[in-house]
C-alpha cells in the first residue's frame, strides 16, 4: 500500500472489533470528509396518457473510500485516516447485518431517522470486474477506488430533498465507532527492516 503526500502527518487505519465497533449511522451532509459530493438524479417520463413529471428523488455516491487518506482533528492532534479495502467490508457487512440501513442522521446531528431515506443499492466499487459508477465518473472526472462503497438513496423526507435540491446537502459521511492503527508508522518500521535485510544479502 503506498501513501502519496503525506508530509509530516501520522496515518491511522480504521480498524473495527466484532464485538463492540462499527458503523451506526450514514449521513448525508454539506461538507463530506471524503471531498465528494453524491449526484441525484430526476424523473421526466411520458406515462400512459398523461406526462409524469415527478422527482424520482434518488441520490447515488461514495460513502466510503478506500485506501484514501483523510485529513482528521482531535483534540488538537492532526492527522490522517484510511480506511483499507478489506476494513469497509467489514464495517458493511457488519452494518448491513445489525439492519441499520436505513439509518440516516443530517449533518452528523445526533437525530437518528429510519424514515427518511431508503437504501436500494450498495455496492463495493471493483474496475477490473465491475460494477462502478461509470457515470459519477465521467461527472466528476476523477476515478473511485477499488474496493470503496457506494450507495444510493431513496429520499423520503420532503424537508431533506429540498435541501438536497438547494445544495445544503451535498454527499455522504459515515458515524463510526472505530480504532486507529498507526499504518504508517508500522510500514515505516517494515520498510526499514526490508532495507536493512538487503543490506544483508549484499555484504
Amino acid at each position: 500500500m503506498t501513501y502519496n503526500n503525506l508530509h509530516t502527518l501520522p496515518i491511522y487505519e480504521i480498524v473495527v472489533d466484532e464485538e463492540n465497533l462499527g458503523m451506526t449511522a450514514v449521513s448525508l451532509v454539506h461538507d463530506p470528509a471524503i471531498e465528494a459530493d453524491f449526484m441525484h438524479f430526476k424523473k421526466h417520463e411520458p406515462v400512459m396518457i398523461e406526462l409524469e413529471n415527478e422527482e424520482k428523488r434518488i441520490v447515488s455516491g461514495p460513502a466510503i473510500l478506500a485506501d484514501t487518506p483523510i485529513y482528521r482533528r482531535m483534540n488538537g492532534e492532526e492527522f490522517l485516516v484510511v480506511f483499507t479495502k478489506d476494513t469497509i467490508r467489514e464495517i458493511v457487512h457488519k452494518y448491513m447485518k445489525n439492519n441499520y440501513g436505513n439509518i440516516v442522521t443530517i449533518n452528523h446531528n445526533g437525530e437518528e431517522s429510519s424514515s427518511a431515506a431508503t437504501i436500494i443499492e450498495s455496492y463495493f466499487v471493483d474496475h477490473g470486474n465491475g460494477p462502478f459508477p461509470a457515470f459519477w465518473e465521467k461527472n466528476n472526472e476523477t476515478t473511485l477506488p477499488d474496493g470503496s462503497w457506494y450507495v444510493t438513496y431513496k429520499i423520503e423526507d420532503d424537508n431533506l430533498w429540498n435541501q438536497i435540491k438547494n445544495g445544503q446537502v451535498k454527499g455522504f459521511s459515515i458515524e463510526l465507532f472505530a480504532g486507529l492503527e498507526a499504518a504508517f508508522e508500522k510500514k515505516m518500521t517494515e520498510d526499514e527492516e526490508l532495507e536493512k535485510a538487503l543490506e544483508g544479502t549484499l555484504e
